[in-house]
């Protein structure tokens, strides 16, 4: 018999869907409709029903997939979307602080912005999106809200460059505002700064903040630069080792403040 039926017989689905039509046509055969019935209902039980139910839960599963990736893109959406507002808050706040900051100042001043830092992580220049067309010039001292940060160094129609405190070749006069003792503040290295040439026998603390001496045509008299972390002596030398904390963070700089005029 096999060899008669041929690809047929060696297909299990075929056999599957032979016997289904097989058991139909019977079923279709028998004399009454009672019988008729209760057959049907038991076929269907036994060869149909799971089959159904087996669809029914692969749909199901489909659908319940579906509704979980729209919720997933509806978050990524609402999450994009609360970053957004969340920077924008963020932003306002800092532009509310920048305008009271500047309504307080003695000087006139050009708000700017960082546009652009050292590809090699260093923090001695960046680049600010004010230039000459605003009034910037070089040489001009540069603040944030917290302190001094540097000077331009060149400008440009559109934009300029800042020399920051932690260049090895920026230098600026400082005061020590409670004694008023002078120094020369420089880059010590990392994170700090220097008071240098301040004698042996001067009242330097710590916790003493450093501002500009105003000992120069740059820079005006009091921008706050630093506070001192820590004082000791070098038996070898006449002077003491003044480390200052500079109040700007100079790594993480945004909003600025060219200072364009003052009065000595």
């Amino acid at each position: 018999m096999l060899p008669v039926l041929g690809p047929f017989s060696r297909n299990k689905s075929n056999w599957y869907l032979l016997a289904c039509w097989a058991i139909s046509v019977a079923i279709l055969a028998l004399p009454q409709q009672p019988y008729k019935a209760s057959a049907a209902n038991l076929i269907w039980q036994i060869l149909y029903a799971p089959f159904y139910q087996a669809g029914e839960k692969i749909r199901g599963l489909y659908q319940v997939q579906r509704e979980s990736q729209e919720l997933r893109k509806e978050l990524a959406a609402l999450t994009v979307e609360n970053n957004i507002l969340e920077e924008e808050r963020l932003e306002n706040q800092r532009l509310r602080q920048l305008l009271e900051f500047k309504n307080i100042l003695d000087f006139e001043v050009i708000p700017t912005e960082v546009i652009a830092r050292d590809p090699n992580f260093r923090v001695n220049t960046v680049l600010i999106s004010a230039g000459t067309r605003l009034g910037v010039q070089r040489d001009l001292p540069v603040i944030d809200t917290r302190g001094l940060v540097g000077k331009v160094t060149e400008a440009f129609p559109d934009y300029s460059s800042v020399q920051m405190l932690f260049d090895p070749g920026y230098k600026v006069s400082g005061l020590v505002q409670r004694s008023r003792v002078a120094g020369i503040v420089a880059w010590k290295g990392g994170r700090l700064l220097e008071l240098e040439y301040v004698p042996s026998p001067a009242d330097v603390q710590v916790g003493d903040e450093i501002v500009t001496s105003g000992l120069s045509k740059i820079y005006p008299t009091g921008l706050k630069i630093g506070r001192i972390t820590r004082v000791s002596q070098d038996p070898q030398s006449l002077f003491k080792i003044v480390e200052i904390s500079p109040f700007a963070d100079l790594y993480n700089v945004e909003e600025l403040f060219v200072i364009k005029t003052y009065i000595p």
